[in-house]
């Protein structure tokens, strides 16, 4: 029976580190990726020169080629970024290969919460868990 309970407790353990790991407010020791924004694929990707692959931003949804709203999506991405130092902090990489990443501005603005806040993105609720407050 104290084997179970202990079992029990190093698995619930595990867990809540796992968690803490993945969330994007977690105090941990972190990957960053800095550098100067070479290209804007859409709303919510792009590159940073000197690393490969695409920055995905992390905890939002813009439209995609071909619906509407993309092109002004991409383009307010890159009126934020063009030319600007970002700060990402990695978090995962999608399926697509890309870093997924909060990114923020040197001003240390959240570009993740600027494009929701002028309405070119949304927050992506099943990744973010309502960091946004907008879920």
């Amino acid at each position: 029976m104290n084997s179970t309970l202990a079992a029990l407790a190093v698995f619930a353990l595990v867990g809540i580190l796992m968690m803490l790991i993945r969330s994007p407010r977690a105090d941990v020791t972190e990957m960053r990726i800095e550098g100067v924004v070479r290209y804007v694929v859409d709303g919510d990707t792009l590159y940073i020169e000197g690393h490969r692959p695409a920055i995905r931003i992390w905890g939002i949804n813009a439209p995609e080629k071909g619906e509407s709203g993309c092109q002004a999506a991409t383009n307010a991405l890159s009126r934020l970024v063009s030319h600007e130092n970002v700060s990402c902090r990695f978090i995962e990489t999608d399926r697509y290969g890309r870093s997924v990443s909060q990114c923020f501005l040197s001003d240390g603005r959240d570009l993740g919460a600027e494009m929701i806040r002028q309405g070119h993105a949304v927050e992506y609720c099943r990744y973010s868990k309502n960091y946004y407050d907008t879920c």
